[in-house]
């Protein structure tokens, strides 16, 4: 475990968060986040059985945000984004919210950062937790020059493939760590062998025999660990992030001067300090309703990746088997997966491409051709 206990020390200093549980994927990070809902701080409520409560979520999202919810056993509370940042719409939260809510998840796409300061005003009057999962936004800063991943009760991240959770205090991390480890307690620090039950009381595992302390089954936990190898990729990744970075601000800023001059694209807003992971567009005016055109040109330039906007949730043949709330329409969450895409941000100078970019669109936009 030495190379992932270097990974999550250097991973806590770096975001300044008291611990970073490292997992096998995002995934798996988002699970231990609901698994911690349940276990641990017992959110229901009521007799667990009947009731589990639900879970504010964005209508547009990774599967690996929303799936998990619905794993545990919450129900999914779906609400529509904001259509400029792609992130949780604050106001449609407060439409949406219900007595049972017992969280929110909030998201980073593609490294912005979403409207914090409100969420956090309906966090404290209602009284539920705030989880941030930033696996699509890493580095990015909120514009209260706090790291995006570092304001919610728990927050996810990813790196190299790889799933981090941070959280505020030890009891956290003790139970992170057994959840992670099939429920078990081999990888607490000697000294830090306590947990809190549900009712908040302070729990020792001390017997006074190792063998047995390091085998206790705490929590119903899972099995998804990470190996040696990953963790030293991880690490070095790590270590090389703030030139990755500089180089990912470097190319966002000048994609967003020379596309800026088109109009049948809306760009993503700007909010905080956004590390942009890929440059989303969505079409508008006379570029409305014509993706299909836009990609098929865009692709053709070497190089140059293309994705869809993520997942919007509505529109999934899966939600048939979710448990979940969805209220009025979704216009924006329908806009942008009928006509958004984004293309990838590499770790490299990408001004020559960002040109060829903007001629090939500029030549769509002129000749209206389709």
């Amino acid at each position: 475990m030495k190379y992932i206990a270097d990974l999550e020390k250097e991973f806590a200093e770096y975001f300044n968060v008291r611990d970073a549980i490292v997992v096998n994927s995002p995934y798996s990070a988002n699970l231990l986040t609901m698994a911690m809902l349940e276990y641990k701080y017992l959110v229901n409520g009521q007799d667990k059985r009947y009731f589990k409560g639900d879970i504010i979520v964005p209508a547009v999202c990774q599967p690996h945000t929303f799936l998990p919810i619905h794993q545990m056993g919450f129900r999914m509370n779906i609400v529509d984004v904001d259509i400029s940042s792609l992130s949780l719409d604050p106001y449609q939260v407060l439409e949406h919210i219900t007595p049972h809510t017992r969280a929110i998840v909030v998201t980073c796409p593609l490294g912005v950062t979403p409207d914090t300061y409100r969420i956090r005003q309906v966090v404290k009057e209602y009284d539920v937790k705030l989880i941030e999962d930033v696996t699509t936004g890493f580095g990015a800063i909120a514009d209260s020059d706090e790291y995006n991943g570092t304001i919610g009760d728990l927050s996810t991240f990813e790196i190299a493939g790889m799933g981090v959770v941070t959280c505020r205090t030890q009891d956290d991390a003790n139970w992170l760590r057994s959840l992670r480890n099939t429920g078990m307690t081999k990888d607490w620090a000697p000294d830090d062998k306590w947990y809190k039950n549900g009712k908040g009381e302070k729990k020792w595992l001390r017997t006074g025999k190792p063998i047995l302390d390091d085998n206790v089954v705490l929590t119903p936990g899972f099995g998804v660990a990470v190996g040696r190898h990953q963790g030293d990729v991880g690490y070095k990744m790590l270590k090389n992030w703030p030139r990755d970075k500089e180089q990912l601000v470097n190319n966002s800023d000048y994609f967003k001067t020379v596309i800026r001059g088109l109009n049948g694209f809306k760009l993503q807003r700007e909010k905080g300090h956004p590390v942009y992971n890929g440059f989303s567009m969505i079409c508008q005016n006379q570029m409305k309703g014509n993706r299909k055109y836009v990609v098929k040109a865009l692709k053709e330039i070497p190089n140059v990746e293309v994705k869809p906007l993520y997942t919007n949730i509505l529109e999934q043949p899966v939600l048939e088997y979710i448990n979940h709330i969805s209220n009025g329409s979704y216009p924006n969450a329908k806009q942008i997966h009928e006509d958004g895409f984004y293309i990838v941000n590499p770790s490299y100078d990408f001004e020559e491409k960002t040109d060829k970019i903007f001629s090939v669109l500029r030549k769509l936009e002129t000749d209206n051709n389709f």
